[in-house]
Parts: C-alpha cells; structure tokens; sequence
C-alpha cells in the first residue's frame, strides 16, 4: 500500500485529504487526538495493538481487512504526522524532547483557546486533522494555553535571581504529570511502536 506524502504548503494549495490510501477516513481532529492521548500513556508494546485497531477502527470508514493492518497502520501514522507540525504532535517524537503540551491534561485550555482566538468551539466543531494543527501551531501568546507552553519550555538557565524563581515556580504549577514527563515514564517513539506493531505479524 502506497500514500501520497504532503508538504505544509498544500494545506494552502489543494484541498484537504478525505481519503487516505485509497480508503476513505474520518479526518476529523479527534481520533488523532484520542490516539496521542492514549498514545503517550501506553505501558509497553504489548497494547499496541490493540490501541493501533481501535484507532484505525475510528479513522477509516470501511474495515480494515487483518491482512493489510499493518500497511493501513502506517498510512495512518504518515496521515498523522503529515501537514502542520504543532507542539501535540510531538509526544514522543525524540527520546530526548521533553512533552510540551498533552491533549488529556491541556483539553480544556485547548478549548478556551479556539474559543478565544478563532470563535470556534471545538465541542461542536468538527476540524479537518490538519487544519486543526495549523490553528494550534499558530495561537496567538494571550491565549492562556500558549502561555503554559512557554511555561514548560522556558529555559531556566536564561533568567537570574527573583525572575528565575518566579519562572521555576510557573514551570513547577503549569507542569504536565509526572509520568510524562522527560525521564518520568517510558514514552518511546511512534516509529518504535509503529515498528513493535508490525512486528507481531512477522513471528
């Protein structure tokens, strides 16, 4: 099975994908949303699986036959990936990138954003995947979700005396859990877990 790759500029230029190697997707924001979050709180490979089913269960709208899963698994992970890069896309990209954003933890601020930015209520609206992660890469810094982002990112090393303490306590109160954290819990990359997938059709 083959998929087109797309550039960030085609968000610009053609219309966005309803269909997605060869089969027609749900390309709403919400399934890739609830597949990060649960995701990036998987204990072990061994539920890959079965998250990789439910998810491509909810993306596709038509079955997926057990001999291309892992074929249709992969082209749902490009679709994922592909267009608009934003900071919820990120979990577990780098073994060493440190989470900047949850859609579990942050969906409320995530709601009030749109809200605030762009008039858009997001528990009614339906947004194509990609038109989604455009408007989240490009929230204006009032909105209070950008500000947590900088919150969690800033670099501590930048800032002295009073101004460091104030900026470790906002980093501390705005932090996301522990557990996904840098070094708090087993995030790997979705290029292992898409390859653990694939490899338990090859035993």
């Amino acid at each position: 099975m083959s998929w087109r790759r797309w550039k960030m500029a085609d968000i610009l230029l053609e219309p966005l994908p309803t269909q997605w190697a060869g089969k027609p997707i749900d390309p709403d924001f919400r399934p890739m949303v609830r597949f990060n979050g649960q995701f990036i709180r998987l204990p072990d490979e061994s539920q890959m699986p079965e998250l990789a089913r439910q998810t491509m269960r909810q993306f596709y709208r038509v079955p997926v036959p057990p001999e291309e899963e892992v074929d249709a698994f992969k082209a749902l992970v490009e679709f994922y990936t592909a267009g608009p890069q934003e900071a919820g896309d990120r979990p577990g990209s780098s073994r060493t990138e440190e989470l900047a954003l949850d859609y579990v933890t942050d969906g409320p601020a995530i709601v009030a954003a749109f809200q605030q930015a762009y008039g858009i209520d997001l528990t009614r609206a339906r947004l194509h995947w990609w038109r989604f992660k455009a408007l989240m890469s490009n929230l204006p810094e009032e909105t209070q979700l950008a500000k947590i982002i900088g919150f969690r990112t800033a670099d501590l090393t930048q800032f002295q005396g009073e101004e460091r303490e104030r900026r470790a306590e906002l980093k501390e109160r705005f932090a996301l859990p522990a557990a996904l954290r840098k070094g708090g819990g087993r995030i790997v990359t979705l290029q292992d877990r898409n390859e653990a997938f694939a490899a338990r059709f090859r035993r």
